[in-house]
C-alpha cells in the first residue's frame, strides 16, 4: 500500500485468517493516511463478503486474544450480515509506531498511519464485511 504499517496491520490480519491478502494502490498519500487506509480496507472488506458468499454453515461467532509487542488485544466477531463495529482500544501516541514512524516518514504525510485512520479502517473492513466486530 505504501504504508509500511498498514502493509503489516493487514499481513498480520492475514495470516491469522489463514488467507492471502495482497494490495496494491496508487492515491493521495501525498495530503495523508485517509484515502488509502478507508479504500483498503473497504476492498478488502468487500471481498471478503464475497468470499464468504451467503455464511451458510460458517461457525458465526468467535473470539480470539492475541498479544503483540506487550500489547494485549480481544477482537470478539459476528458473522451477522448486520453490520457494526466498535472498539476500546487506547491509543497513547498518534501514530502506529510513535513519533520515530511519523519521522521516518520524510515529509510524506501519508507514509505513515495515525491511530485514528488504524480504527477508521478497522471499522470500513467491518462494515464491508458485513459483519460484528468488537476490539478492546
Amino acid at each position: 500500500t505504501g504504508v509500511p504499517a498498514l502493509d503489516d496491520v493487514l499481513s498480520t490480519f492475514a495470516e491469522h485468517a489463514g488467507i492471502l491478502v495482497a494490495a496494491r494502490c496508487a492515491g493521495d498519500r501525498y495530503i495523508d493516511d485517509h484515502h488509502t487506509a478507508e479504500d483498503v480496507a473497504i476492498t478488502v472488506g468487500q471481498c471478503l463478503c464475497d468470499a464468504l458468499g451467503d455464511k451458510a454453515g460458517l461457525t458465526r461467532m468467535a473470539s480470539a486474544d492475541r498479544e503483540r509487542d506487550g500489547v494485549e488485544v480481544r477482537a470478539v466477531l459476528d458473522l451477522s450480515n448486520r453490520p457494526n463495529f466498535h472498539s476500546d482500544l487506547a491509543f497513547d501516541e498518534e501514530y502506529l509506531g510513535g513519533d520515530a514512524a511519523a519521522d521516518a516518514g520524510d515529509g510524506e504525510c501519508g507514509a505513515v498511519l495515525s491511530s485514528e485512520m488504524l480504527v477508521h479502517a478497522l471499522e470500513s473492513l467491518t462494515l464491508e464485511t458485513r459483519a460484528t466486530l468488537h476490539l478492546e
